[in-house]
């Protein structure tokens, strides 16, 4: 027995806007999505390293450096914001290249003091590496939110799509055969735009009913979409949240 997620989660995903120069001035604009996680009153936002880095997946774009990050939205009750972030924090990345995701640790905005969170997931709700060997399975359902290119543009909104866990979690997926980080495969429809987005597993079963019960868990990332011959495959990958505990408890922040 599963649970619905909560009534705001889509509003958790953040549409992040990151502007890159070179040293001749060229431009490069790249669209996706991040969430914000709070230890305490602290703020972390986490998103996929190539929304930041320009140069991740393509080293043509070694000399672009990011000189803007907008992230903006809209709440439940219709209003929106936009806010453009301080940069002068470098993101925090783990330490295998292959696992795609980016933490920027005590958000701050550019202009104004603070960071205001209009929406955030506790570092606690996220999964553990025995979570994801003894309570989280092939078939569990999970929901992802985020920007892509279908989102609803008239006031920003995300919009929330359904998946159902396609590999062993408690394995590494690769359709390569390489080591490619600690991705699980699901099936679900990310596309462009939706990259950064977090992916969350609602509870299971009832306490004193279900042997196997669940507690609600931010499980991972999503990161991209696998294609085959005639396009997107229908199946799309998050990276583990394990992987963001790794970044955040080297930068000594609890989870």
């Amino acid at each position: 027995m599963f649970a619905n997620p909560p009534r705001d989660f889509l509003y958790i995903a953040y549409k992040l806007d990151a502007e890159y120069q070179d040293d001749l001035g060229t431009t490069k604009q790249i669209v996706g999505t991040g969430f914000v996680l709070a230890s305490g009153d602290r703020p972390i936002l986490v998103t996929n390293r190539h929304v930041v880095d320009a140069e991740y997946f393509d080293s043509k774009y070694k000399s672009f450096r990011l000189t803007r990050l907008v992230a903006s939205g809209s709440h439940s009750d219709n209003t929106r914001y936009s806010i453009e972030l301080n940069l002068a924090q470098p993101f925090l990345f783990p330490k295998a290249r292959e696992n795609d995701v980016a933490c920027l640790v005590d958000i701050q905005a550019k202009v104004g003091a603070g960071f205001q969170m209009y929406h955030h997931i506790n570092t606690s709700d996220l999964a553990t590496a025995d979570e994801f060997s003894n309570h989280i399975w092939a078939g569990d359902q999970v929901y992802l939110a985020g920007y892509p290119d279908v989102h609803d543009k008239s006031e920003q909104r995300p919009i929330l799509r359904a998946g159902v866990i396609a590999s062993d979690p408690r394995f590494n997926y690769s359709y390569s055969g390489r080591y490619e980080g600690e991705r699980v495969a699901y099936e679900a429809m990310s596309t462009s735009g939706a990259s950064g987005g977090p992916v969350y597993a609602t509870g299971r079963g009832i306490g004193n009913i279900h042997t196997h019960v669940r507690r609600d868990l931010l499980v991972g990332v999503n990161a991209g979409h696998i294609s085959n011959m005639t396009g997107h495959s229908g199946m799309s990958y998050f990276v583990k949240a394990t992987v963001i505990r790794e970044i955040l408890e080297g930068a000594g922040i609890a989870c």
